[in-house]
């Protein structure tokens, strides 16, 4: 049962939905017949004309806000498999085990790692507008210290990584190609954070959604003085259908035009980070993968 509730909320079927809708449509109606004893009538042509409008104005919205949430899709799936990729690497081919003793090689991997974590807890941040800094766990206290006055909190901590994997090759104790390797990932991490800002900050979000209540409610009003000689109480429930299949569309463009909201109804930003695979950590830090993804 909670299940289909979930189904209804997610879409906008909620009673809230339904109650305006038929608010919206009773007060003319009560109004105009109880208190002026007369209809205030519009002509028919007037709310098919303006229903058309507004169902094309949400229509063309909602297929650009549709477009957004598969951009938000991709970067997600992207993320997700250039994070798999980062960990194997660092895991298996990134390091000259001749030059390095094994629990510093250790130490160097599981730094590395908490530094991409909080990278990944960093976006996740930037995306839903959250400045609570959870990252702060994996990092030491100097390297927080410079990320938490950056600008960009995910770009700094990249740079933060590239400048140690440029330390650790000039130390040969990353071979060329694997130096190489890791900064082509760096790169598409970074046109990650371009793709999530771009995203995050597109200017028609929430442009005139406030107008846009206002005209759907207008237009509940005027379709039920048009129809209330005809169809008289039944014109209620007529031109709440209609404006409620608005208030439907409206609320379906909220829901993809806001791909990284953390509710359930949206993409959420933590089960992104959490799909990082089990097998991709244990490669490192093994037992302490549980404790790991339950910080994130």
């Amino acid at each position: 049962m909670k299940s289909y509730y979930q189904f209804f909320k997610r879409f906008g079927l909620s009673w809230r939905y339904i109650f305006w809708s038929f608010a919206v449509a009773s007060i003319p109606l009560f109004f105009t017949s109880f208190y002026s004893k007369t209809f205030v009538v519009f002509p028919i042509i007037i709310p098919i004309f303006f229903g058309i409008l507004l169902y094309l104005y949400f229509g063309i919205f909602l297929k650009k806000a549709f477009l957004e949430w598969h951009e938000a899709q991709s970067l997600r799936k992207e993320i997700i498999g250039l994070t798999k990729i980062f960990f194997f690497q660092i895991a298996n081919n990134t390091f000259d085990n001749n030059q390095l003793a094994s629990e510093k090689l250790l130490e160097i991997q599981r730094r590395i790692i908490y530094r991409h974590l909080a990278f990944l807890i960093s976006m996740k941040e930037f995306a839903i507008q959250n400045t609570s800094k959870d990252f702060e766990g994996y990092l030491d206290k100097k390297e927080f210290n410079v990320v938490k006055r950056a600008s960009n909190v995910p770009f700094q901590i990249l740079k933060l990584q590239s400048e140690e994997l440029k330390n650790l090759n000039k130390k040969a104790y990353v071979p060329e190609q694997a130096y190489v390797n890791l900064q082509n990932l760096g790169m598409k991490f970074i046109h990650c954070i371009g793709d999530c800002e771009f995203m995050v900050n597109k200017g028609f979000r929430n442009t005139n959604y406030k107008m846009a209540t206002i005209g759907i409610c207008f237009f509940i009003v005027i379709i039920t003085l048009s129809t209330a000689p005809y169809l008289g109480f039944w014109s209620i429930i007529f031109s709440a259908f209609w404006g409620y299949g608005l208030f439907l569309l409206q609320n379906l463009q909220q829901y993809y035009l806001t791909p990284f909201n953390n509710s359930t109804s949206k993409i959420e930003i933590n089960k992104t980070i959490n799909e990082i695979e089990y097998d991709s950590l244990t490669l490192i830090v093994g037992e302490e993968v549980n404790n790991l993804l339950g910080k994130i």
